[in-house]
């Protein structure tokens, strides 16, 4: 009985904020409110932390009320990082964002950065506000990362115990089909800081030792490759729709300590509130090992074999 009103708070919450999202939407598109809808996305993006807070207490109180209140005080949350964004009001923590690109996406001459010596192992950093289309693969070039994304990207290289590491920020520009292509013959680490976002990984030719996703409304999808032995991921999301393909036969754990999110394992789905852990059969038998560790609000995670 007290799991059903603790999903029946959760539901409504969740509600409210797809009802009062489409309503933003609406105004926004009708010129009613003078704020751009992007704006909102990435405000959601930066405090999506907000949403486990607000879940959290729909579950303590379980109360229609409270969650009615919790959900417009969310609401008037986003809406002001939106401005604060837009540099209509101050708020500290959020920096206002000067320049956007616009629908199409203002894409640069593609570049690259060449091989260091005795480099084996790479990080790639990215920040990113809005990026739809963004590619993520390998290339057989010989430099180390080929890229192609705004002209006015932040880019910085430093040197970590041998280990080259990449930090691309383009969180202030609103992007599509950009790329970045990742040299095959070196071990990666991946770590994409992103608001709302569309990400295309095929990693099926890279040895990928670990992902970090830290994600707000974004759909994301992810190919593996059989080459490494294990491989971390790490997943921290709002409402995300994300999705990994890893190689037949190899096996994966997954710990999730999530609110309203639906997870399915190659084709069982992982439900509940609170802690879950799950290993697929072969776990202790298999050459490959993918290891998932999810903190999510109210997202989509998929996990199949290919």
């Amino acid at each position: 009985m007290q799991d059903r009103k603790k999903s029946a708070g959760i539901g409504v919450f969740i509600g409210l904020i797809f009802v009062i999202a489409g309503v933003m939407w609406i105004l926004s598109e009708l010129n009613i409110v003078d704020i751009p809808l992007y704006l909102i996305w990435i405000s959601v993006g930066k405090m999506w932390p907000l949403i486990l807070i607000c879940i959290g207490i729909c579950i303590i109180f379980r109360s229609r009320i409270v969650t009615l209140l919790i959900a417009l005080i969310y609401v008037v949350l986003i809406v002001l990082g939106a401005y604060a964004l837009s540099g209509a009001i101050n708020i500290p923590f959020i920096d206002k964002i000067d320049y956007y690109q616009d629908n199409n996406g203002i894409i640069g001459d593609e570049r690259h950065l060449d091989m260091p010596d005795g480099i084996s192992s790479a990080k790639l950093v990215l920040n990113m506000g809005i990026a739809e289309d963004t590619q993520i693969t390998s290339t057989d070039t010989n430099y180390l990362i080929n890229y192609k994304t705004s002209a006015n990207t932040v880019l910085n290289t430093s040197n970590e115990e041998g280990r080259q590491v990449i930090n691309i920020n383009t969180e202030k520009y609103r992007l599509k089909n950009s790329g970045f292509y990742l040299n095959k013959n070196v071990v990666w680490d991946l770590s994409l800081k992103s608001g709302a976002s569309e990400i295309n990984m095929n990693l099926q030719n890279l040895n990928v030792n670990s992902i970090d996703i830290s994600s707000g409304a974004s759909d994301i999808k992810g190919t593996l490759s059989a080459l490494a032995k294990r491989t971390d991921i790490n997943i921290s999301s709002g409402a995300s729709d994300i999705e990994f393909k890893i190689p037949q036969g190899s096996a994966c754990e997954v710990i999730s300590s999530s609110a309203a999110t639906s997870i399915t394992i190659g084709g069982t789905k992982l439900s509940g509130i609170g802690k879950k852990t799950y290993r697929t059969n072969n776990f202790d038998s298999a050459n490959n090992v993918v290891y998932f560790n999810i903190s999510s609000g109210a997202s989509e995670i998929t996990i199949s074999y290919y």
